[in-house]
Order: C-alpha cells, then sequence, then structure tokens
C-alpha cells in the first residue's frame, strides 16, 4: 500500500477508496508547496495555502476563520512543549534533554489539538520517582505524531488509581508513535479507547508492568517492528474488548510473565512474524473467548495459539540473541540481584528453523 496526500477536500474524499491507497489524508505532509494556512469554511471543511499574506486575504471570503501555522517551532520545557502544541505549529520539536521535576500536573507533554508532530530530535525526557507523571499524553486527538523521543522513569501513581505511562494515547485514533526509546517505569506506550493507529519502530526495556498495552476498546491498531526486552507483565497486549489488532514483526524478549497476550474479549487479531522468545510463564497465550490468526511467529511456550498448520510457533527459538543494553535507572520491585543475573545469560545469536509439518 502507498499513501497519498491530496491539498483539496474532495480529491482527497474522492480517492479514498481506490484499491492502491492504504489511506488518504488531507492535512500534514503534503508534497510542495507545504500550504501552513488552516481555514474553516462553514465548519465543513478546511482549506490550505501557502503565505501568510494569502491566508489573510481568506479570512473575509466565507471562511469561519483562518490561522496561519508556522511549519515547525522549538521547545525547551515541558510546559512550553504542551504549549505549543495547540495548533498554531504543524511540528513542535525538542531542543534539549528535560525534566518533569517542575511540572505541576500529572503530564509532562500534553496535546492541546489535532493533526500535529511531537519530535523529540532525539532527546531525553526525564520523569520522577517521586512525583510519578506520564510522559506524553494524546486525548481526545485525530492525526497526531510523537516521534523520536527518549523517555525514562515514567511510573506507576497509587494516589491516583491507575498506572503512569511513558506515552498514552487515549480516545485518539488515526496517529503515529515512532521510533522512541523508553526506559524503565510502568507501561511504555499504553492505549485505551484509540483505534486506527500506527505504533512502529520503538524499544521499550525494563516496564514496571506492560511493554505496549492496547486495552479497552482499541480497535484495527498496527503494532508492527517494535522490540520490548524484560517486561514485568506482558510484552504486549490486545486485551479488554478490542477487534482486528494487527501484531507483526515484533520482538518481546525476556518477560517475567507473557511475551504476546489476547486476554478479555479480544477477538480477530493477526500476528504474523513475531520474535517471542525467553518469556518466563508464555511466549504467546490466548485466553478463553478471544482469537487470532496467524503465521510466521518464533517462540516455544504458547497456550491456546497455533499458527497456520501449527501446533504453537512456526519457528523455535533456540539460543539466546544479543541483549539491548539496560540504562542506568532506578531500583524495581524485582530488585537488582535479578537484573544482574539476566547479563550472566549467553549472548550469542543463533536461530533454527523448525521443520514445518502441513
Amino acid at each position: 500500500y502507498d499513501t497519498a496526500w491530496y491539498p483539496d477536500m474532495m480529491e482527497c474524499m474522492d480517492n479514498q477508496f481506490r484499491p492502491e491507497y492504504e489511506y488518504c489524508e488531507y492535512f500534514s505532509e503534503v508534497p510542495e508547496p507545504e500550504p501552513n494556512c488552516h481555514c474553516h469554511y462553514y465548519e465543513a471543511y478546511e482549506f490550505y495555502l501557502e503565505a501568510e499574506d494569502m491566508c489573510l486575504d481568506h479570512s473575509g471570503l466565507g471562511y469561519t476563520d483562518c490561522t496561519y501555522m508556522s511549519l515547525s517551532v522549538a521547545c525547551d520545557s515541558c510546559a512550553d512543549c504542551t504549549a505549543k502544541l495547540d495548533g498554531r505549529f504543524r511540528e513542535v520539536r525538542l531542543a534539549r534533554d528535560i525534566r518533569v521535576d517542575d511540572v505541576a500536573s500529572d503530564v509532562c507533554i500534553e496535546f492541546g489539538a489535532s493533526h500535529v508532530t511531537f519530535d523529540g530530535d532525539g532527546h531525553t525526557i526525564t520523569g520522577s520517582a517521586e512525583q510519578e507523571k506520564s510522559g506524553i499524553l494524546a486525548e481526545q486527538r485525530e492525526g497526531i505524531t510523537i516521534e523520536n523521543c527518549v523517555l525514562r522513569n515514567f511510573g506507576p501513581n497509587p494516589s491516583a488509581g491507575y498506572m503512569e505511562s511513558a506515552i498514552r494515547l487515549v480516545y485518539t485514533s488515526g496517529s503515529r508513535v515512532l521510533d522512541n526509546t523508553i526506559h524503565f517505569g510502568s507501561d511504555g506506550i499504553y492505549l485505551e479507547g484509540s483505534s486506527f493507529n500506527e505504533i512502529r519502530k520503538n524499544v521499550v526495556l525494563d516496564s514496571g508492568y506492560m511493554g505496549i498495552p492496547v486495552l479497552y476498546g482499541s480497535n484495527h491498531n498496527h503494532i508492527v517492528f517494535n522490540r520490548v526486552e524484560r517486561a514485568v507483565h506482558v510484552g504486549i497486549a490486545s486485551c479488554l474488548d478490542v477487534t482486528g489488532n494487527i501484531i507483526e514483526h515484533n520482538t518481546v524478549l525476556w518477560g517475567y510473565d507473557e511475551g504476546i497476550c489476547l486476554c478479555g474479549d479480544s477477538v480477530d487479531n493477526i500476528l504474523n512474524f513475531n520474535f517471542v522468545c525467553f518469556n518466563q510463564m508464555v511466549d504467546i497465550c490466548v485466553t478463553p473467548g478471544c482469537s487470532g490468526t496467524g503465521d510466521y511467529n518464533r517462540c516455544d511456550t504458547t497456550i491456546d495459539w497455533r499458527d497456520e498448520g501449527e501446533e504453537g510457533c512456526t519457528y523455535a527459538c533456540e539460543t539466546q540473541p544479543c541483549r539491548t543494553a539496560r540504562a542506568v535507572g532506578p531500583g524495581s520491585g524485582m530488585g537488582l540481584l535479578k537484573y544482574a543475573l539476566l547479563f550472566l545469560l549467553p549472548p550469542a545469536f543463533v536461530l533454527a528453523r523448525k521443520t514445518r509439518e502441513r
């Protein structure tokens, strides 16, 4: 599939069902020239223009309002980034490493508008074990992107009655979480009531609860090319009244409980080409009432999971692959001894193919 960008709303609608396109997007990343004037026409659709003076010229031509959007802006604190994610800019880029110590709210960075991008530009956002906050939150948004961030130490918040997360999508759709690295904390990338999102090429290490939980009516999400290591509970979960999530090409290793799990009325999931190995309880599990299909997965232990024509996974795990280096982080409930023992396992990367019996 390809992606098509149309600066004209009607043309976008006319082409969105063509079979060669996975989807058509009417906003963001359109080809040159890149329009950045955001106009509402009787609150029915949006219109874009190239220059600020052209944008101002259209303010009185039947449009309810026109806002000129700068293409990109830098930010240098939690509050500064949140303030600039209000729709005035198409991309907000983090300019330096930041901490959450001076933030009064429960979230460091929060999206205030749809169709905007937050680019961490490789900088680190560090949480506080004492204040227990979430890193980045998008709630009731569409078409946002979170990319190139490093997040550390976002953990549980017992006083709030729920777990905090490094990245949270809540009732957010059509969005992307790309190329982020998350160390320690509770949940890595958390989805609740969020559908048609893409979670791609993220690395989640040492989650105190779940690596990538896709929960509570989060449907038709694409979870691909992620790496999750040493999650305490579940590496990747598609659970609790969800349907049609696609989980492909992920690597889930050395979890203390389950690698990938489909649970709690989770149906019509697709699992292909995942490498799920050396998880202490089970690599892939499907609880009663849940369903999924797939093939070409690599694992050793399963509960009610079968690749096409197999009793479990198509390929077996053999010896240990190389480990992703652990960053220095806070202590956890499992203790430093268990962390240290993990490094004693052999780092060889030798994988044997299991004969397919069809």
